[in-house]
């Protein structure tokens, strides 16, 4: 059975941006040759309440989620170039909101230049997370409030 240890999650940064109607939403990169496989599951983290630490984190299904077949309607959809994952809000111990999205099942991303994450929260209901290929643009970032 995997083991989940918290300090070995992969973190990506995440930067805030708003889009020409004025609502936030967060980018992050990695720049890396290699693949992410959904085989066994992934969660992937979000976690944006602490303005100057907003971050991405990434790692393992939890064993007893998966061992429970909560993936048969696994939210993934996928569209050229672009793997969409629904978000769900939670409440950590401190009470601050943070997202979760998991995935599992046949799939992978296999990337030479890297992955680019989009994360949308503004619209209730409706948050998600997008994985596609890096771009290498650089976009105005909010400035910190």
């Amino acid at each position: 059975m995997t083991q989940i240890d918290n300090d070995a999650k992969l973190k990506v940064q995440l930067f805030k941006l708003q889009d020409k109607w004025h609502n936030d939403y967060y980018v992050g990169k990695l720049q890396f040759p290699g693949t992410f496989d959904y085989g066994q599951g992934m969660s992937f983290m979000v976690f944006v309440s602490e303005t100057g630490v907003e971050e991405l984190q990434i790692g393992p299904v939890d064993p007893e989620k998966q061992s429970k077949k909560v993936f048969e309607n696994r939210q993934l959809r996928s569209y050229p170039a672009k793997i969409h994952i629904d978000l769900h809000a939670s409440l950590d111990k401190n009470g601050n909101k943070y997202y979760l999205g998991e995935i599992s099942g046949p799939g992978h991303t296999v990337t030479t230049d890297g992955i680019f994450f989009n994360i949308f929260l503004s619209k209730e209901g409706k948050e998600e997370i997008q994985i596609g290929p890096l771009v290498h643009n650089r976009k105005k970032k909010v400035q910190n409030e």
